[in-house]
């Protein structure tokens, strides 16, 4: 397939019914370089990597990698490369398309609500800002082995920053970011710095799922009135209208809610119509990904999503700590740029993209669209620019407030600037 070929194909702009091109790529990059000044050896290769969107928010992306550079059959390879490319994509985008059946059908009008950490915090979780005391409190979980970071492990860097009261790194999404791109830059001085600096990475973000799960297991006991009034509002919106959850939190407080509500609840394909769908779109504290298939004895997993060989598993139960003893991290991305947004997190989002599309009434509660949020900005405003209805949005002062305005200046939304209530969820029935 010739280059041109290949975008005729595949970039159809102006309208989300056809295939666009976000990001294409072709390029050369060493292959088996030693890097001996004296005699250096080694060869090229050519890489094509691909971004796809395919309707509001589904993103394909995918890469192959040719053989050694032959400069003789070069335009041969980068035709073969291309085919490669296509097919992957092709593969991909078919699965996409299926997408559009992940519900029983339902003849009640779809009630979507979409929830930051404000929500989570009206049930006394702490917002980002909060989790900095979190990384040096011990966790009593009693399933967890993990129930302490080690002082060197707090000294590195840039959790050590993250720590300093005068620190400049003063948001837990924000560390998370920057400790990514430090990790990949010590990865290309030294290797053996970088899985140093990845398994302390690995364990905060243990450390921080074991203490969410705490907090997420205190809502029932610390703030059991509002659980059950919010349960009982599900309850009744549950008669009327098919109501789906999309967050941007990492713990399992709207799972708490759906169980309070005997809802079972779900984060991909809903198989009967009792099912609340969560989707989460920056990954949760019960997700586990592991390089191959596996399973727990103890736990019942479900699978979420597998590809090349990457199964992500969700943990149902989550009266259970599977942290500190099952050898595996949370699946957790920050707010980072767009190419985070792969795998788990790509279905995430078209699951997301499909509720909305099909919602008729739409609130958001908690969410201040924070800068490093980039994709979620770029992606849901135009969203919720096509929405038909009226958007609620509860958001208590502060100062995201006014740059909440300022991103929905155009758009038909009720502010309501306010802790949320019960009342206010009353409402949107």
């Amino acid at each position: 397939m010739k280059q041109h070929e290949f975008l005729l194909k595949w970039h159809h702009p102006g309208g989300s019914a056809q295939p666009y091109i976000e990001e294409f790529d072709i390029r050369l990059i060493p292959h088996n370089f030693t890097w001996d000044p004296a005699r250096p050896t080694g060869d090229l290769q050519f890489v094509a990597e691909c971004t796809v969107c395919a309707g509001i928010f589904p993103r394909i992306h995918e890469t192959v990698t040719s053989s050694s550079l032959n400069s003789r059959n070069a335009d041969d390879q980068v035709e073969s490369l291309l085919d490669q490319l296509d097919r992957a994509l092709s593969k991909r985008y078919q699965e996409v398309l299926k997408l559009g059946d992940v519900h029983p059908k339902v003849d009640k009008p779809v009630l979507t609500v979409i929830t930051g950490a404000g929500f989570s915090a009206g049930f006394g979780l702490p917002v980002t800002t909060g989790l900095r005391q979190l990384v040096t409190q011990p966790c009593k979980v009693p399933e967890s082995l993990l129930q302490f970071l080690h002082e060197y492990e707090l000294n590195e860097y840039p959790l050590k920053d993250f720590l300093a009261a005068d620190g400049k790194i003063r948001d837990f999404e924000y560390l998370l970011t920057i400790w990514e791109g430090y990790r990949r830059q010590l990865g290309a001085v030294e290797e053996r710095q970088e899985v140093r600096h990845l398994q302390c990475l690995r364990r905060v973000l243990e450390h921080i799922a074991c203490h969410l799960y705490r907090l997420s297991w205190s809502v029932a006991r610390d703030h059991g009135s509002r659980l059950d009034a919010l349960a009982a509002w599900l309850k009744r919106a549950k008669e009327s209208h098919d109501v789906r959850f999309v967050t941007f939190n990492y713990d399992v407080v709207l799972e708490t809610l759906c169980q309070r509500a005997g809802f079972p609840f779900v984060y991909a394909k809903r198989t009967d119509a009792s099912q609340v769908p969560i989707r989460k779109l920056h990954g949760s504290i019960n997700w586990q990904s592991y390089a191959g298939e596996s399973a727990c004895p103890s736990t019942p997993m479900s699978l979420l999503y597998e590809s090349g060989g990457q199964y992500v598993y969700a943990f149902p139960d989550v009266s259970k700590c599977p942290f500190g003893s099952s050898g595996e991290p949370p699946v957790l991305v920050p707010p980072m740029a767009q190419k985070q947004y792969r795998g788990i997190y790509e279905w995430m989002w078209a699951y997301a993209g499909l509720d909305l599309a099909a919602t008729a009434k739409l609130a958001i509660v908690g969410y201040s669209f924070p800068p490093l949020d980039v994709f979620a900005e770029a992606h849901l405003i135009p969203a919720l620019r096509d929405f038909a209805g009226r958007v609620t949005y509860i958001l208590p002062p502060c100062t995201a407030l006014e740059r909440v305005r300022h991103l929905l200046r155009n758009l038909n939304v009720t502010f309501v600037s306010e802790e949320w209530e019960v009342e206010h969820f009353e409402h949107l029935l």
